[in-house]
């Protein structure tokens, strides 16, 4: 997440996915978060309501709902809506790591 501080924080990201039988590997990317709402449940959690931007393999599905969470500024969760995406991730988040430093957002 960048932009941090401004009007306009940005998160564009790549997730990796590949079926349980390890078949199947692909790339989708998840761009043009729009946030709606920051919550901060906890001082370990932030939580970020908005709509992305998913590219699948039939092409971009826009204005999908979309929560991404940073928890101790390591895990990152992104859940978006399954129905919008034809539950191609199934009914529960995509969990992962950030591979550059993460910051958390001032809510000030």
């Amino acid at each position: 997440m960048t932009g941090q501080g401004t009007s306009a924080p940005v998160f564009n990201t790549s997730v990796r996915m590949i079926n349980f039988n390890g078949t199947g590997e692909h790339t989708h990317s998840i761009t043009n978060f729009a946030l709606e709402s920051v919550t901060m449940p906890n001082n370990m959690t932030t939580i970020f309501n908005g709509t992305s931007t998913a590219n699948l393999r039939e092409g971009p599905i826009k204005d999908i709902p979309a929560t991404i969470t940073f928890t101790n500024d390591k895990v990152i969760s992104i859940w978006l809506d399954p129905a919008k995406i034809k539950y191609h991730y199934g009914d529960t988040p995509v969990y992962g790591i950030g591979l550059e430093e993460m910051h958390r957002p001032s809510l000030r």
